[in-house]
């Protein structure tokens, strides 16, 4: 009847039983409970809480503006980024570029912004991800 069971991170109980996903509070006399603890009798054993790995897409890190600038900084690219907006021909989409790089509360990767300055500077995309990857623990 009892499939599978895992703690979460809350130290609950994730189990199947009988095809059905519940989570179960891990303390004596919820059913549920009970029934676990004959099972792991039986020589079953309750999977222990493991973290999920972390992202490695840049998209699921939002960089605060200290990490946005100083990772232009360490990149050496700073100069670079400020000519690439200066260079923008429409003066309406140059002043949206200058004023997220100045102004930004946060810069998402996936801001369609990277894609017009990437090339202009001379990065790749996943030149562009290692560098966003290293940001976020600044």
């Amino acid at each position: 009847m009892i499939e599978q069971a895992k703690f979460t991170e809350a130290g609950d109980i994730l189990a199947v039983i009988g095809g059905e996903t519940v989570t179960v509070p891990n303390f004596p006399g919820n059913r549920h409970r009970d029934m676990l603890a004959a099972w792991e009798a039986e020589g079953n054993t309750i999977e222990p809480y493991a973290p999920p790995s972390p992202s490695i897409d840049p998209n699921d890190y939002p960089l605060s503006p200290y990490q946005f600038r100083a990772m232009l900084k360490i990149a050496g690219i700073e100069g670079t980024i400020i000519e690439a907006i200066d260079g923008i021909a429409d003066p309406a989409a140059r002043a949206v570029a200058q004023a997220k790089l100045d102004f930004a509360l946060s810069y998402q990767r996936a801001d369609p912004l990277f894609a017009v300055i990437a090339p202009i500077v001379g990065m790749t995309d996943a030149e562009i991800d290692a560098l966003w990857l290293q940001a976020k623990d600044l």
